[in-house]
């Protein structure tokens, strides 16, 4: 899995103030803006779809969050600013920071940043701070819709002194979800004729269960463990959307048009001649701790099965042996091979941004 890396440069004011007295304080003459540069490792972004780095056209929009106590992102004494920081591309080398510019207290106190993206001041909800034995936790909640990316940084804490002598902090973007991408091929002709077009892909379950839509995030440390049901909650079947090229492999850009009532015609796939069958579908989904038997299930519909059939995948590695473990954060290519006998699937996992081909799911 592939991290986004933002360097922060935390910087102080000149003019002297208490902790006590900390307001959200505009640069003033004397005064230096808080900044942050960026390394990004990945190289497109498709508009709400699964984030894959900044370009010259593509930045990076995140909401960061800014206190006076570790850990407490929330409570109206210690968050300190809370606004969005556009990544642009080259800010790599040349620091960018809050719009307008805030200057950083001069009391030599640290201060403490966390990232959150999408960088929305209302989706983000229920920012809970708690305090067991002096130490504060925050958390906060994300309905996630299939389409959109979500990623957490934990805290960096920066000094004046620091900054002063040019030492950046990093926030660190973690992916907190899954990307399942699905391709599709027909054996034959026959199964073409047989299946129809392909109508709707949605996921109906995660572990045998029915897939959580909503992330309880953890700020101080960027996570939310799939491990804890508690972290994923309100169940509900997945979306999947489309992409906008589905005929030549490997040209497919993520867009954010749902798949319900598409019909996305079956291409014969002569595996001696083309090694990739094309891009159908995405989403963004709630990760899990797999064993790699039935880790996820599909619902397909068809012109010609218009009630759909199930499509269970067993995650493989790139090895292609059994994927185990958390998913979080790791791309799935799952390929189904439309054929006129019975269902079978397979997953593999790949790179954030680099997918490649697993072994085919059956549909028979």
């Amino acid at each position: 899995m592939k991290k986004l890396i933002f360097s922060v440069l935390a910087v102080a004011a000149m003019a002297s103030c208490s902790k006590s007295e900390l307001v959200e304080r505009p640069v003033v003459d004397g005064d230096v803006a808080i900044k942050l540069t960026s390394e990004v490792l990945t190289v497109k972004q498709a508009i709400k779809a699964p984030f894959e780095g900044i370009t010259a056209t593509d930045s990076l929009v995140a909401r960061v969050i800014a206190s006076t106590t570790s850990g407490d992102f929330a409570s109206n004494t210690s968050k300190w600013h809370d606004d969005t920081i556009s990544f642009v591309n080259g800010s790599d080398t040349k620091a960018v920071g809050y719009n307008p510019s805030r200057a950083y207290p001069t009391d030599g106190s640290s201060v403490f940043l966390c990232g959150l993206y999408p960088a929305s001041m209302t989706d983000w909800m229920n920012f809970s701070t708690s305090n067991t034995s002096g130490v504060y936790k925050t958390t906060a909640e994300y309905t996630f819709d299939g389409k959109t990316d979500v990623m957490l940084a934990a805290q960096v804490e920066t000094k004046k002194s620091e900054a002063l002598v040019g030492t950046f902090k990093k926030l660190v973007f973690n992916h907190m979800l899954t990307k399942l991408v699905i391709r599709a091929k027909a054996k034959t002709t026959a199964a073409v004729t047989d299946f129809g077009g392909i109508t709707e892909i949605v996921l109906t379950k995660a572990n045998g269960l029915t897939p959580n839509t909503t992330m309880l995030g953890t700020l101080n440390d960027g996570t939310a463990d799939p491990s804890k049901a508690a972290n994923f909650t309100l169940p509900d079947t997945m979306a999947f959307y489309t992409f906008d090229n589905t005929t030549t492999p490997g040209t497919a850009a993520a867009t954010d048009s749902l798949f319900s009532a598409k019909n996305v015609v079956l291409t014969v796939v002569d595996g001696t001649k083309v090694t990739v069958a094309p891009s159908i579908g995405y989403s963004m989904v709630a990760p899990i701790i797999a064993d790699g038997t039935e880790d996820y299930e599909l619902l397909v519909k068809t012109e010609k099965n218009p009630a759909g059939f199930p499509v269970k995948i067993n995650l493989k590695d790139a090895a292609g042996n059994a994927f185990t473990g958390s998913t979080q954060g790791k791309a799935f290519v799952v390929t189904i091979l439309f054929e006129s006998t019975p269902i079978e699937a397979l997953g593999e996992v790949t790179d954030w941004e680099n997918i490649v081909l697993p072994g085919d799911i059956t549909i028979k």
